[in-house]
């Protein structure tokens, strides 16, 4: 899948959170929200991990999401090549206090990899949705702009 356009900008995203939260909700505007942005507002806790692995990395462009999943699996694969010589190692020890040093070492390499993991399954994961977000944005201000009598400005462009 192409990175092109893939977090197109971060602004739609906060806009979903707005929406999730009713920070964008003034009291007198009871907006009707369509089916399908009540039910990914029920997926509040998803986007609340994805923005803020977003904010903690400082990822702000798809270039930089991809080389923070690549940086991400990079780190993993050197964890489990790791792991893996010790329990090789393991494989071969004479002795149990040997064994069961090796065994916490693999455990603590384990420990290592299981939060880079998660990390790298939440950005799978916004880049695979994040096009869908932005589709089911653009419905709600149609939806909101055809309630509230609006009329959306198109670009004209002539050509002669």
């Amino acid at each position: 899948m192409p990175m092109v356009d893939i977090l197109g900008t971060l602004d739609d995203i906060v806009e979903l959170f707005k929406i999730c939260t009713g920070n964008n909700v003034q009291e007198a505007d009871n907006r009707p929200l369509s089916p399908m942005i009540r039910a990914e507002a029920s997926k509040a806790d998803k986007y609340m991990e994805e923005y803020w692995l977003l904010r903690d990395h400082y990822i702000e462009s798809p270039q930089e999401l991809l080389s923070f999943q690549q940086n991400t699996a990079a780190r993993i694969a050197e964890l489990e090549q790791k792991r893996y010589e010790l329990r090789l190692r393991i494989r071969r020890v004479k002795t149990p206090e040997e064994e069961a040093a090796l065994k916490e070492q693999c455990k603590e390499l384990t420990k290592k990899m299981t939060p880079l993991r998660k990390q790298l399954k939440i950005s799978l994961r916004i880049e695979q949705h994040t096009p869908r977000i932005k589709e089911l944005l653009d419905a709600e201000r149609e939806i909101e702009l055809k309630n509230n009598g609006l009329i959306q400005k198109k670009d004209k462009t002539r050509t002669r």
